[in-house]
């Protein structure tokens, strides 16, 4: 990585900014959330490379039609 410094020179709102995000994201990457996130997307791909289906998140739980009265959705 190549240093520059900046002595003397003022840096511009958005030079700043960026900076600001770059120092931010880096301390993302040593985060336990982040190392968390990894373990579990190469679990994922090992699960995959397997043939073993992810668990089903969504499943339909009514086919009704059309819409609710008030006294239904309160319970009368």
């Amino acid at each position: 990585m190549k240093r520059v410094s900046f002595q003397g020179k003022t840096l511009s709102p958005a030079q700043r900014r960026q900076l600001d995000l770059q120092a931010r994201m880096r301390a993302i990457d040593t985060s336990p959330f982040y190392q968390e996130v990894q373990e579990t997307l190469s679990l994922m791909d090992e699960r995959k490379e397997q043939g073993i289906k992810p668990d089903k998140q969504y499943f339909h739980v009514s086919s009704e039609r059309g819409t609710v009265s008030v006294a239904e959705w309160m319970g009368f």
